[in-house]
């Protein structure tokens, strides 16, 4: 069957992509991130520790960290707001969802009722049903299971390409 090799080089091209833009193209997340990721969980520890403070004994340690507590809420606040107009990380997340799930659709669309590749019927036994969707002949592989093997393969090697370059830079 001729359409597996164009099909699994459309997945793999659209899983390299996504590798390659991963890569050049980081999440890249502002230190203000970080920082108000710290913040808030500085503000959780406070309120715990107000908790075990706030007691009639305690009154004047409870009422300092409480009004601590509320400063750094006010600056977490501030944090996310400045952080809500990143339209750099939704240009990202647009363009890896359209590599990520639009390439496959557009591949279930193409070769829907087009198997992908043909193997003897016993060699598949267990799963020959499943692999041959949609209402393929038995024995062949449909373009949803394909495409997802594929996507999982490009997964598994991109997988310990990045394990072997971490050993290498070791």
């Amino acid at each position: 069957v001729p359409m597996a090799a164009p099909a699994m080089a459309l997945v793999f091209g659209a899983k390299a992509a996504v590798a390659l833009l991963e890569v050049s193209w980081p999440s890249s997340n502002p230190p203000q991130v970080e920082e108000a990721i710290q913040l808030s969980e500085e503000i959780k520890s406070l309120k715990q520790q107000h908790k075990t403070l706030d007691t009639p004994d305690n009154f004047v340690k409870a009422s300092k960290m409480k009004r601590q507590i509320d400063q750094m809420e006010m600056k977490l606040k501030n944090l996310k707001d400045s952080l809500r107009g990143a339209s750099q990380a939704h240009n990202r997340n647009f363009l890896h969802s359209l590599l990520e799930i639009i390439v496959p659709a557009v591949l279930v669309i193409m070769y829907w009722t087009t198997p992908m590749h043909k193997f003897p019927e016993d060699m598949l036994w267990p799963f020959a049903g499943l692999l041959s969707f949609p209402a393929h002949e038995a024995g062949a592989v449909g373009v949803i299971p394909w495409v997802f093997m594929c996507q999982r393969c490009f997964d598994v090697l991109a997988e310990l390409g990045r394990a072997a370059a971490d050993m290498r830079r070791r």
